[in-house]
C-alpha cells in the first residue's frame, strides 16, 4: 500500500513538474527534523525521524497544498516494535505579511485536513490502519533567493483512532523541523 502512495505522489509530481507554466504546480517545500509522540501513547514510543514533502497546487481563492510525511518511531520496551506513520493531507500555508512588504522573513501558519497510513510491526504480527486526521503548524521562511527561502517550522498532527474498534487513544504527534521551500 505505501508502494501505491508513494507512486501516486511521483506521478503526481511528474504531472505538475510538466506543466509548470501553467501553474499547476507552484513549489516545492523538502524538511526533515524530528517527530514525537504526546500523552499516554508518547510514553510508549521513543522519539523519532521525519521527513516531508509538500506540493503546492494552484491558487484558488486559497493557497492549497499536498502535505505528505514519512515518519518512524519504536517503541521503548522492545527493539522488535515498529511505527511508520505516513500522512497525507490538503493543507494551506498562510503566510502572515508584515508592515514591510520586502521582508526576507514571514511567519507562517499552517491548517490541513487528511489521514495517516499507520504501519505497526510487532514481533508476531503486522497491523496497517488508515485514520482521519488533523494537521496545524507554524514557522517561519526566509528567503534566501529570489525563489529559494529556508524553512522552520513546527507542527501538530492528530489520528482520530478510537472510532475502531478496541482502540482506546487517539494519536497526537509533534514534529519539529528545518528544510528548503522552491517556488517555480
Amino acid at each position: 500500500m505505501t508502494k501505491n502512495i508513494l507512486s501516486l505522489c511521483l506521478s503526481f509530481l511528474l504531472l505538475g513538474a510538466g506543466t509548470a507554466q501553467a501553474k499547476i504546480l507552484r513549489g516545492l517545500t523538502f524538511d526533515f527534523g524530528g517527530v514525537t509522540a504526546l500523552g499516554e501513547v508518547g510514553s510508549n514510543l521513543s522519539p523519532g525521524f521525519a521527513g516531508s514533502l509538500t506540493v503546492s497546487g494552484p491558487s484558488l481563492g486559497i493557497p492549497l497544498e499536498l502535505f505528505l510525511r514519512a515518519s518512524r518511531q519504536k517503541k521503548q520496551e522492545t527493539e522488535s516494535t515498529r511505527l511508520t506513520l505516513l500522512p497525507v493531507f490538503l493543507s494551506t500555508r498562510l503566510e502572515l505579511r508584515s508592515s514591510a512588504s520586502r521582508a526576507k522573513t514571514r511567519p507562517y501558519l499552517l491548517f490541513g485536513l487528511g489521514g495517516i497510513f499507520e504501519s505497526a510491526t510487532f514481533p508476531k504480527e503486522k497491523m496497517v490502519n488508515f485514520d482521519p486526521g488533523l494537521l496545524l503548524g507554524c514557522g517561519i521562511k526566509h528567503a534566501v533567493g529570489p525563489k529559494l527561502s529556508l524553512v522552520l517550522g513546527a507542527r501538530y498532527f492528530f489520528a482520530y483512532q478510537t472510532y475502531q474498534r478496541g482502540a482506546e487513544l487517539n494519536g497526537h504527534f509533534i514534529q519539529a523541523g528545518f528544510g528548503l521551500d522552491w517556488r517555480i
